[in-house]
């Protein structure tokens, strides 16, 4: 029913094999006519891999694992052959077929404003999400985060959460902040 609103897919990579996510991104990419994105989930909500009976590694661990999941992802979203032999993952010759007609690949949305998030996003990213921050901590991350190689890849876009705090007064609303 829309021709111009992205379709954002919050991706948790302990809960999908690289292969199939990426097979299921391409279609959505092509329902949506290349509007649709992944945006990966690496290092948040415990409870729900626990009841998933999924374990939850340290931080940089789960931003290794992903470094290793996405790079499959974006490969075959491509449209490369991929041959992988990693410590997670281990692909033989897979490709999908058609590749991304829209685009290059689907767009990649990465969040977090650790150290291996932003080296995540700098190497696989085409947004960055940025938790609700004060403007003069967005704006230091904004400059560590362009600094860091891009290896070819377009410039990366910002996408930030602003929090509403809604009260009767300024006044109020200020204190509820404290």
């Amino acid at each position: 029913l829309t021709s111009k609103i992205e379709i954002i897919a919050a991706i948790k990579p302990y809960l999908y094999h690289p292969v199939p996510l990426a097979k299921m991104a391409l279609g959505i990419e092509q329902i949506s006519r290349g509007r649709f994105a992944v945006n990966l989930v690496n290092a948040w909500n415990r409870p729900e891999l626990a009841k998933a009976g999924i374990g939850f590694p340290d931080h940089d661990d789960r931003y290794v694992y992903g470094r290793e999941w996405i790079s499959v992802v974006d490969r075959l979203m491509r449209g490369e052959t991929v041959t992988h032999n990693g410590k997670e993952f281990h692909i033989d010759g897979y490709s999908l077929h058609p590749a991304d007609p829209f685009r290059p690949r689907p767009a990649i949305y990465v969040g977090g404003e650790s150290d291996p998030a932003r080296d995540l996003v700098a190497d696989h990213g085409d947004v960055w999400f940025i938790n609700g921050q004060p403007l003069e901590d967005v704006r230091s991350l904004i400059a560590d985060v362009s600094r860091r190689p891009r290896n070819g890849q377009p410039p990366l876009r910002y996408g930030l959460s602003a929090f509403v705090i809604a009260r009767d007064t300024d006044e109020a609303a200020h204190r509820s902040e404290e």
